[in-house]
């Protein structure tokens, strides 16, 4: 209706739905390409993920049932594309483990909100999938209260959109939908003499005998609910929902029977000639607007539109028009193009198997949850179709596409890192996607020890909104800042140390000290051999022990594991990182070599505990320096970037 208020012709409708999926679907592309750039037909043969994304988008836009459905004037489009960008919408989260802003959850509540209004079942799907999604943000993230705030604004945007209903009048389909399925379930135990004869009675006075064997169709429920009493069911809907739900608890084999054959498009693959509904309706071959005037206005006692013919059948009788009729038409008729193209059954099918294939090769669970929208969707359908046509479950189609973007991005993420980087990296520009990573591990790597002193003795950039006093400078930046380039270059020169950026407990190394060869610590096997045969009362730490030799031996060394025991890559450890944890370990060795050497002997390995808080700092730190050098090296790039153009 506000459509109609802008421009009052079916045109809008369909330009407003074309654009809608393409902007739906540009995002999507784009957050799913390792691309920060714009794509010119210069280095366009470069970018094979472009390229697989163009085919994937050509291909989506010459299968009938999208181009068609982009145009055709049904609420069940644009909840189909309200269902897939929920869908992203919930990988994105994933993606970025709860940590977004308030923008973020704004528009996750706005499109909820579409989803439960724009179509009658569509409240069922919002109302499990909130709460799934409340739980999930309250396991992530607590400090946001995103968990609350999300439902909250859910339910304002549902609040708005209703009072909308209200003010331009739409139609409510609640009741008829609650009186079609009761009226169609009713009529089939009915038939298959499963009432008593009392309620059978009951319910030949909400449609008699005659018109129930007359209007029963197993897959389509219009005729029994057209050839029922209105009045009768809503003056009697909880007896009538009630006989429903009794015979089904009685039988529910025979339930089950009838909810898998009068819904069959939920799960059958081909589609079967006795069905009725079809993936879409057209002008068939040639057929004049005589159909659709029987269809739509007649049987609705409405005119049509003023110009209606010129407006939708203006080419009709054209080479072109034909021919585009004709392939439609064909796609649809031929049992293997519609199962291909437009099967929804097929579509649910494939999208398991696409999200069997992420989860082995991320590893990760929460794929699933980018598919529950789609699934909640299925189940609802599955229990209140009224007939087999495709544009109840067309969010199968869509989502699926979905998925094999995401596909292509891993696989595609998977051969970049398993690509040796080459000196050409360090010439682009990095992406600020998450896989731009390894462009700028390369450029760091290449860096000599004198670039990285340079760059970490560099003051550091205070934001206008922050105070310089503001900025965190411990004594671990102190030690990196005044290392000269030679004691870099020595630091870099000594043998690699494999360190974990977790420590619990400083056991191993004591083990990794006693293992060293005897040429580099001659003098230290005297004491570890005494520490080792020392009773537990001997290792006891003495109370007159000072509280400043205290806080010394609270100095947490990192622990080292074997080389074979970790899984890295190339360059997982840059320059930087091994001034950084070498020093580290040259400060710990210092202050270890100060203390008194029975005070060493008599420390007990297993009570020796690191102090976590000091280690959340330090571990800060180290993420603070790494952002500085990367801070550096873009911005470097950035200018040779400009002088360039």
């Amino acid at each position: 209706m506000l459509l109609y208020k802008i421009y009052s012709s079916p045109i809008s409708v369909g330009i407003f739905q074309i654009l809608t999926f393409s902007i739906i679907w540009m995002v999507i592309c784009k957050y799913f390409r390792n691309n920060d750039k714009n794509i010119n037909f210069a280095d366009i043969k470069s970018d094979r993920e472009f390229i697989i994304q163009s085919i994937i988008t050509l291909i989506i836009c010459l299968i009938p049932i999208n181009a068609i459905y982009s145009i055709t004037l049904w609420k069940d489009v644009l909840f189909s594309y309200a269902i897939l960008f929920l869908c992203f919408l919930i990988k994105v989260l994933v993606d970025r483990k709860c940590k977004v802003s308030i923008k973020f959850i704004v528009l996750m509540g706005f499109v909820m909100a579409c989803v439960a209004q724009l179509r009658l079942n569509g409240i069922y799907v919002i109302v499990p999938l909130l709460i799934i999604m409340a739980y999930y943000l309250y396991r992530h993230d607590k400090t946001e209260k995103f968990f609350i705030k999300l439902p909250v604004i859910a339910i304002i945007f549902i609040l708005l959109i209703a009072s909308l209903n209200v003010v331009y009048n739409v139609e409510d389909n609640a009741k008829d939908a609650t009186l079609s399925k009761t009226t169609h379930m009713l009529a089939n135990y009915d038939l298959y003499h499963k009432l008593d004869a009392k309620d059978s009675a009951k319910f030949h006075e909400l449609i008699n005998e005659t018109a129930v064997k007359d209007n029963y169709k197993t897959f389509f429920t219009d005729p029994v609910r057209n050839a029922a009493n209105e009045s009768v069911f809503e003056a009697n809907k909880g007896e009538y929902i009630g006989m429903a739900v009794k015979y089904s608890l009685q039988d529910p084999i025979h339930f089950i029977k009838y909810m898998l054959s009068s819904s069959e498009i939920t799960w059958d693959i081909t589609r079967d000639s006795y069905w009725q509904g079809k993936p879409y309706y057209i002008n068939e071959d040639g057929a004049n607007l005589e159909s659709s005037r029987n269809n739509y206005f007649k049987a609705y006692h409405t005119k049509p539109v003023a110009d209606y013919e010129n407006v939708t059948g203006v080419n009709e009788g054209s080479g072109l028009y034909n021919m585009l009729n004709s392939f439609v038409y064909t796609a649809r008729t031929n049992v293997v193009l519609d199962t291909l193209f437009e099967s929804p059954a097929l579509y649910m099918f494939l999208s398991i198997l696409a999200m069997a294939g992420i989860y082995y090769m991320t590893k990760s669970k929460d794929i699933i949850l980018v598919y529950l929208p789609n699934l909640f969707n299925i189940l609802v359908v599955f229990v209140s179709i009224p007939t087999q046509d495709n544009r109840y479950l067309y969010p199968n189609l869509l989502v699926f596409y979905l998925l094999v973007i995401i596909i292509v991005r891993i696989l595609t993420k998977q051969k970049l890192s398993s690509t040796p980087k080459t000196a050409a990296a360090s010439n682009e520009l990095p992406s600020p996607q998450e896989d731009s990573d390894a462009k700028i591990d390369a450029i760091i790597d290449n860096l000599s020890p004198e670039e990285i002193q340079s760059i970490l003795n560099e003051p550091e950039e205070v934001s206008p909104t922050q105070n310089a006093e503001d900025v965190e400078y411990d004594e671990l930046d102190a030690i990196i800042d005044n290392l000269t380039p030679e004691e870099v270059s020595s630091i870099l020169n000594e043998p690699e140390e494999e360190t974990s950026p977790k420590a619990e407990t400083v056991e191993k190394e004591d083990v990794k000290k006693q293992e060293k060869p005897k040429e580099t610590q001659p003098q230290e096997k005297p004491k570890q051999e005494a520490q080792k045969e020392q009773t537990p009362q001997q290792q006891t730490i003495p109370k007159q022990q000072t509280k400043k030799q205290t806080k010394k031996q609270e100095i947490p060394p990192m622990k080292t594991v074997p080389k074979q025991q970790r899984k890295t890559t190339p360059n997982e450890q840059t320059q930087k990182q091994v001034v950084f944890q070498k020093e580290i370990q040259k400060q710990q060795k210092r202050t270890t070599q100060k203390q008194q050497p029975q005070q060493i002997q008599k420390q007990q390995p297993q009570q020796r505990k690191v102090n976590e808080k000091q280690f959340s700092k330090r571990k800060e730190t180290k993420e603070q320096m790494e952002a500085r050098i990367r801070a550096k090296v873009l911005k470097d790039l950035e200018r040779e970037k400009q002088n360039k153009k």
